[in-house]
């Protein structure tokens, strides 16, 4: 009895064995068909046809050229010019000015303040200069700075730009009779 007694314990060993292995694979089978379910949950693809990809031009062009007021200064006294820019590009631009050259350092010079400002209206003229409450760019003559006019010119729109040159109140006797020659406004645009 012995022996066979042996033999079944061998059948029932194997036997739980398989059925082990089979519950292993089972388990393993449903493992992979639910992880491959919710990995096509999480992956989709789709065929698109070609496009055009397409760069923006910037260009800001003067389309009215500046002129200043041909009045002496004395101290105190604003004189007023008007110029016209218009963004012939396809992109927005924010206005900004970006330099002030061809000035040279005297005693009218250093008490000289240039202002630029974009007037509310495109068809604004040097009489409607004036009337503006701030000019967001202004610089001593001999200390420019870059900096915003803070406007942003639609493609295709045009704007008026409001230039002033203003001799200081205090300006002191050397700054009599004498001049600032023709002096050159830089201005830019850049994508917001």
């Amino acid at each position: 009895m012995s022996a066979e007694r042996g033999a079944i314990q061998r059948m029932f060993s194997i036997r739980s064995i398989l059925k082990a292995l089979a519950a292993v694979s089972v388990a393993l089978f449903v493992g992979v068909v639910a992880t491959g379910g919710t990995y096509a949950l999480w992956n989709s693809s789709v065929k698109i046809g070609g496009g055009t990809v397409k760069a923006g031009a910037a260009t800001l062009v003067i389309s009215r050229a500046l002129t200043m007021s041909s009045t002496l200064l004395y101290p105190g006294l604003t004189t007023y010019g008007a110029s016209e820019v218009t963004n012939s590009g396809d992109v927005p631009l924010q206005l900004n000015l970006q330099s002030l050259t061809g000035v040279t350092s005297n005693g009218f010079t250093q008490n000289l303040t240039v202002s630029v400002a974009v007037a509310p209206s495109a068809s604004a003229s040097v009489a409607d200069c004036p009337a503006l409450s701030s000019y967001p760019w202004s610089r001593v003559a001999t200390a420019p700075t870059a900096g915003s006019l803070g406007t942003t010119l639609s493609a295709g729109a045009s704007a008026t730009l409001c230039v002033s040159t203003s001799l200081a109140s205090n300006a002191p006797a050397a700054a009599q009779g004498q001049s600032a020659p023709s002096f050159t406004l830089t201005v830019g645009g850049t994508q917001p």
